[in-house]
């Protein structure tokens, strides 16, 4: 693969989100080799290259999804889905959540009696 078309990939993250793929990389690296597993026995059960192992442990955002979320299972770390996208962490959406329920609030309680005819 071109030096070119890597440095796309890595300019379309942002430098925190290239930092945690490092990271991750990093820490599926280190759970590999306490469990003794060497990148080549990792590579078979993933039925990729080893450098593609080798890839996945420097973080490249160029391997898939599904074949992290496999290393993952690989070395009992994968604890599903849920895990990852439990709606309740995502803190942002939440928070946007509570501020349109509370202008949704001020609306109704706008409403004059006149108007409403029950």
């Amino acid at each position: 693969m071109s030096t070119e078309r890597k440095e796309s990939w890595k300019s379309f993250l942002s430098t925190g989100l290239n930092v945690e793929m490092e990271e991750l990389g990093s820490l599926l690296k280190i759970s590999r080799k306490r469990q003794g597993r060497t990148q080549k026995v990792v590579s078979a059960l993933l039925g990729v290259d080893p450098r593609v192992v080798a890839k996945i442990e420097k973080g490249s955002p160029e391997v898939s999804v599904g074949i992290y979320f496999q290393y993952l299972n690989i070395l009992g770390l994968f604890k599903g889905w849920k895990v990852l996208f439990e709606p309740d962490l995502d803190i942002a959406s939440l928070e946007e959540e509570v501020k349109r329920q509370r202008r949704l609030k001020r609306r109704i309680n706008e409403i004059p009696d006149s108007v409403v005819d029950f």
